[in-house]
């Protein structure tokens, strides 16, 4: 096995002596061409491209798992070509590091999972897997450390763990790679081990000095403000936090004082009003606290309600409602609501009475920032005041059922008292959702409705529970009630659909691209407004991400002084629709998303920094000088560790004017100082940010992350909103088909505003405004034909739109001809499907595919079809890819029409089971990178037996089984995404019972009609990691598809029989015979110059009919094979039991046209006596036709043909 360079000393293998050894560059040259889809003759490059490729696995996991992939799927004699070269390159000296080893090595890091995922989780630094490395790795790795504080040694340790961990792993793979290719006899664990040690003392050598600096803490003095604040370390992000929450506690305690104070006044002058105020919040507090008890503490992420008032929450509202009701023009019998509703539908109006009402809000706002709240926080008392008639309107209900026909005039009365609650109840809601509409609350239409309807599901319910399980506590009644619900297996299943990492790292990538065109919208403002592009806030999102102690420290505060408006926003199940009630089905369900909520509360708060930081900037107010006092004794504090801020005030108090305005200087607190987002944290002043700032923030996160709130101010808004709403209250009949409507809704959203034209069709329809009260708000244009605030905006995004389009066309033109819009290359030549990359900038690719094919004439052939259907995957491509799917949707509908009905029903079901079990294609992913057959893609049309190989012996299913069988097609359809095993080797190795297994050990393998052999997954954990769909390269057939612009699904068509389908297909991927499609159109288009000279459209009709013939021709094999086995398995029968027919006649008759159908079952009745349909009766004994007995589906056959003019052969 072994050649002349493999017996080179050490210190002979060196690049002068291999780039002349002819052996090894052939040998180099197959290895690249084969792993790495590269062709190159150059023996200087062949070298350097080899010697790259053995450095990235190295240092890069990734490379790795694919380089022990090679050597599984890899024939006998490209294992010894390999095996050689890895022999070689472990023999080789490490040598001088040059600057080509170090950018290999710096990429290979740089790119590696580990490395990644300690810059995103802010772990400890990280060591190469190959110790001779290991400085030059960790010199990159050391990067990402910063984010634990914990003391050195324990910091120290954990490196070393961690890295001992990543090093002692990637050394096996790397030994077993080397067993798997022949290079190593036997695994014994020592290079293992040595990489493992190494990895492990060299992150302790390095960390150890690391960990003791960023750990030292800084002396301060009294006098000094600390000017290393806030330059992004963790250090400078807990004073940030401490500095903060010493400010929020100092608002707290004198809006504190504020509502004690306003408190008692009402109490002496006010008590009816105080009364009226308190029976409100105490309907709410009853309710909060039963919603509590149903959540157990561990409030559900969704929810924007606590588990009870607190008491300064309370407190807070009580004495703000109070002075409300005196600032609001309220009527007879009106409530705070809907006084509230009156004013915002008024505010917009450009009148005298619009300005009046923008007055009282004013007054209204300064009202509630005494009491330390916000609009959003004081909407929880509209929530109280429907609560209260709610209550009332129940309590009339049940007196009402108690006293009944006993005393009239109780009944008369308590009906009156009825119908007045249920008009204030109605009114109320309706209120409550105008204002919502109108950004000024946290509390929706359905989310009040669902506290009131809480009541009455948790009576009836805990009824008939306590019926049947008398032992059981109110509270266990509560929860088992709950955990019985749809609704919880319906969360537990979309949160199982997003748990893979995968998942994770797409989001992370486009928002990657939302970060590129919320720059690009920012610099289109500035040069609007006359500004510097790329200054004035362009990168201020940038900037967030980079210092992201500060984003989180942020979030903290919020959640402390925004406590509703942050459970809602921060929530913890980001990719899960909103619910009412926490369960702990729908509990796992958001804990098996932890890194989608990190993903998403990472990016929320960054755009949340960004946002205020602007808007804060643009603002450009003054900073008072009770705000400037504020800091200096906040960060005096903090420095002089007084709790209590008595010795700083002491100690500002003390210096004489020169000295404080000294100071103010050093703490660039001087004159121009204004509340930027640091200085207003700083005095503790969140409530000096204008309410519409803060809307504005929390609006733009959501859009962010596509989690836009959707308003219901026009029809299309309505439309939406109701359809989230059902979604959720029906669980399993919309997220089967649609799982995250919100994501769709905001996608659309998203590409209304950004899309080039997009908006001005909306709008020339009246898409965007129908339905809508204000519409002239949202004219782009003023009277002069001069940008509005809005038409700014607009044109902001479009032309950052128009930039993102321009990209997506340069991109495309890249990818070539041979490539579909969703489809990319890498760099090692491998395919990507990047359906899922692209997320919701798949239609930009779907834009510039047709700009790109309409230049290069290969427009499909049916445009409008084609485009609708590509249109579908990119608007609704996350739906179509985690939910039922296009052709599953198609198959469905054709089950239905040809009276499948069970087989469609067992599809859906089928679909629904599928989905849960989602997570387990990471366990698959794992497995399958060691177990070559475990690799292979399954067949997953149900009713194919998978106990036999196609050739191997006469395969014939159960043709009585194989008709519509709902258990079958629940169980294709239900098993798809759990790992191949081999159940049945691994029961037999152990001695347990294996008959109840399936017959083989593996699923049989899917074919594809237009590649060679089984369809295998590639390099499934760099899947996981990389967000990626690998793909083996095209062959040549689908290059020339690619270049056609021919869809697969132009050329062939499954057939609607699975086992037809199936043995069709193997026919037309088995390598060796004579109907491999691809083998034949390759040969075919390299041969015919008819085909060769012809135009483009030409090209088309004369592939496709080539491309019929071949199919046609398999098909044919196929069936002629399926009649063959049904005769050879009819020898081995009685003759009583053999069958006169076969699969393809059962296929036959399906396909016969319904009408004609039913013609001929009418005959077979009336003139034959049938007891059943034909197909039910196929087996019928007894039917006799002209003296023969034959089976009534031959004798439908034939009488099919006989009305479709054909002669029959009866």
């Amino acid at each position: 096995m072994y050649k002349d360079y493999n017996a080179y000393d050490r210190d002979d293998l060196t690049k002068e002596n291999l780039i002349n050894d002819v052996e090894f560059i052939n040998d180099a040259a197959e290895f690249l061409e084969t792993r790495r889809n590269q062709n190159l003759t150059d023996p200087e490059e062949i070298y350097d491209e080899f010697m790259e490729h053995m450095r990235y696995s190295d240092t890069n996991e990734l490379i790795t798992i694919g380089d022990y992939q090679y050597a599984q799927d890899a024939d006998d004699s490209l294992k010894e070509n390999y095996a050689r070269l890895l022999n070689a390159y472990d023999k080789m000296p490490m040598g001088n590091l040059s600057l080509k080893m170090a950018g290999d090595y710096a990429v290979g890091i740089a790119t590696a999972p580990s490395t990644i995922a300690g810059i995103f989780t802010g772990g400890v630094t990280a060591l190469g897997a190959k110790a001779g490395i290991s400085a030059a790795k960790l010199g990159i790795r050391s990067l990402a450390k910063q984010a634990l504080k914990r003391p050195v040694l324990a910091s120290t340790a954990a490196a070393m763990a961690t890295e001992g961990v990543i090093g002692t792993g990637q050394g096996a793979i790397q030994e077993l790679t080397r067993v798997k290719a022949g290079a190593q006899e036997k695994f014994t664990g020592g290079r293992t081990a040595t990489t493992g040690v190494g990895s492990a003392i060299g992150a302790g050598v390095i960390n150890l000095p690391i960990q003791y600096l960023l750990n030292r803490n800084k002396v301060l003095t009294n006098t000094k403000i600390d000017k290393t604040l806030f330059k992004g370390s963790r250090q400078a992000a807990d004073d940030f936090y401490s500095e903060g929450s010493r400010a929020i506690a100092n608002r707290a305690r004198e809006a504190s004082e504020v509502t004690k104070s306003t408190i008692s006044e009402a109490t002496k002058k006010s008590p009816n009003k105080l009364k009226t105020v308190k029976e409100s919040l105490d309907a709410l507090d009853a309710d909060l606290v039963r919603a509590g008890r149903e959540i157990k503490r561990d409030l559900s992420p969704t929810q924007t309600l606590v588990a009870g008032l607190t008491k300064e929450t309370r407190d807070n509202i009580t004495a703000a409602a109070i002075r409300t009701l005196d600032v609001l023009p309220l009527k007879k019998g009106q409530r705070v609501t809907d006084g509230m509703r009156d004013l915002l539908s008024k505010a917009d109006l450009d009148t005298v009475e619009g300005e009046q009402a923008r007055e009282i809000l004013d007054s209204v706002s300064n009202v509630l920032k005494e009491h330390n709240l916000s609009y959003k926080q004081f909407s929880l008392f509209y929530l109280a005041e429907y609560s209260e008639a709610g209550s009332i309107l129940q309590s009339a209900s049940r007196l009402k059922k108690t006293l009944g026909p006993k005393i009239d005039t109780t009944e008369e009365a308590l009906g009156k008292l009825g119908r007045q609650t249920t008009g204030e109840a109605d009114r109320l809601l309706k209120a409550i959702d105008e204002i919502d509409n109108a950004g000024y609350s946290i509390i929706s239409k359905e989310e009040a409705l669902g506290i009131l309807a809480n009541r009455e599901r948790g009576k009836i319910a805990s009824k008939f529970l306590s019926k049947y399980f008398p032992r059981l506590t109110e509270e266990k009644l509560e929860g088992l009630r709950k955990e019985l619900s749809l609704k919880s297996l319906d969360k537990l299943k979309l949160g199982a659909m997003t748990m893979q990492p995968k998942t994770t790292v797409r989001n992370n990538q486009n928002a990657g691209f939302r970060v590129v065109v919320d720059a690009l919208t920012r610099a289109s403002e500035n040069a609007l407004g006359i500004k510097n592009p790329i200054g004035n806030g362009t990168f201020d999102l940038v900037k967030a991400i980079f210092t992201p102690y500060e984003s989180m420290v942020l979030k903290k505060l919020m959640q402390q002084q925004f406590p509703q408006e942050s459970a809602r926003l921060f929530r913890q199940a980001a990719d899960i629709e909103s619910a009412t009630t926490e369960t702990v089905l729908s509990k796992l369900g958001r804990k098996m998303n932890l890194l989608n909520t990190y993903s998403d509360n990472f990016w929320k708060s960054n755009v949340i920094s960004a946002s205020l930081t602007r808007q804060l900037n643009e603002w450009n107010a003054p900073l008072s000088d009770a705000a400037k006092r504020q800091i200096l004794i906040n960060r005096i504090g903090l420095q002089m560790g007084d709790a209590d801020n008595v010795r700083a005030t002491q100690y500002l108090d003390s210096l004489t004017k020169k000295q404080y305005d000294d100071l103010l200087e050093e703490g660039d607190l001087g004159k121009g100082a204004t509340y930027n987002l640091k200085n207003t944290i700083y005095s503790g002043q969140f409530d000096l940010i204008p309410e519409e700032f803060m809307t504005k923030a929390f609006a733009e996160a959501y859009d962010f992350v596509y989690q836009t709130e959707i308003k219901g101010n026009t029809y299309l808004g309505k439309f939406a909103k109701g359809f989230i709403k059902a979604h959720g209250d029906y669980p399993f009949v919309i997220s089967t088909f649609m799982p995250f409507p919100r994501f769709i809704a905001s996608q659309l959203k998203f590409l209304n505003d950004h899309m080039p034209v997009v908006p001005f069709i909306t709008r020339g329809l009246n898409i965007d405004r129908a339905g809508m009260k204000n519409p002239e708000a949202y004219d782009w244009f003023d009277a002069n034909w001069k940008f509005t605030p809005e038409g700014k905006k607009l044109f902001s995004k479009q032309t950052a739109g128009t930039m993102a389009l321009l990209t997506a066309y340069a991109w495309r033109v890249k990818q070539g001809d041979t490539n579909y819009f969703y489809e990319m290359k890498d760099s090692q030549g491998n395919l990507i499907d990047g359906r899922a990359f692209y997320g919701p900038f798949l239609p930009y690719m779907l834009v510039a595919d047709t700009v790109y094919r309409y230049q290069t004439d290969s427009l499909p052939q049916n445009k409008f079809r084609r485009f609708g259907y590509d249109a579908l995957q990119s608007l609704f491509g996350s739906t179509f890819r985690t939910g039922f799917g296009l052709y599953a949707m198609d198959k469905m509908f054709d089950d239905l029409a040809t009276g499948d009905f069970e087989r469609a029903i067992g599809s859906v079901v089928g679909d629904i089971v599928a989905a849960f079990n989602i997570p387990f294609q990471i366990v698959g992913d794992i497995y399958g990178t060691f177990d070559k057959e475990s690799r292979k893609i399954k067949e997953t049309r149900f009713g194919t037996d998978t106990s036999r190989v196609i050739g191997d012996e006469p395969f014939v299913p159960d043709l009585g089984d194989r008709m519509i069988n709902l258990l079958d097609a629940m169980y294709y359809r239900a098993t798809r995404n759990l790992p191949d095993l081999p159940l049945k080797s691994w029961g037999e190795s152990i001695g347990i019972p294996t008959d109840y297994l399936p017959e083989r050990d593996y699923g049989r393998p899917a074919r594809s009609a237009f590649q060679t052999g089984d369809l295998t997954r590639k390099e499934m954990i760099r899947g996981q990691v990389t967000g990626f769909n690998l793909r083996n390269p095209k062959n040549e057939m689908q290059k020339e598809m690619g270049k056609l612009n021919l869809m697969p699904i132009d050329i062939y068509r499954r057939d609607s029989d699975e086992l037809i389908d199936m043995y069709t297909r193997y026919y037309l991927s088995e390598e060796g015979l004579e109907t491999n499609l691809n083998v034949y159109m390759e040969n075919f288009v390299m041969r015919s110059d008819e085909y060769r000279d012809a135009p483009i459209e030409t090209k088309r009709n004369i592939f496709l009919r080539e491309s019929k013939v071949k199919i046609n021709e398999a098909k044919e094999f196929a069936k002629a094979q399926i009649e063959f086995e049904q005769e050879e398995m009819n020898k081995e029968l009685p003759i009583e039991e053999q069958l006169s027919y076969s699969q393809v006649d059962i296929a036959a008759w399906n396909k016969v046209p319904r009408g004609i159908k039913k013609r001929i079952q009418e005959e077979y009745e009336n003139n034959f006596l049938g007891e059943g349909s034909i197909l039910a009766d196929r087996d019928r004994k007894t039917f006799v036709v002209g003296g023969y007995r034959i089976s009534p589906l031959l004798w439908g056959l034939d009488r099919f043909k006989q009305l479709r003019g054909t002669s029959g052969d009866l």
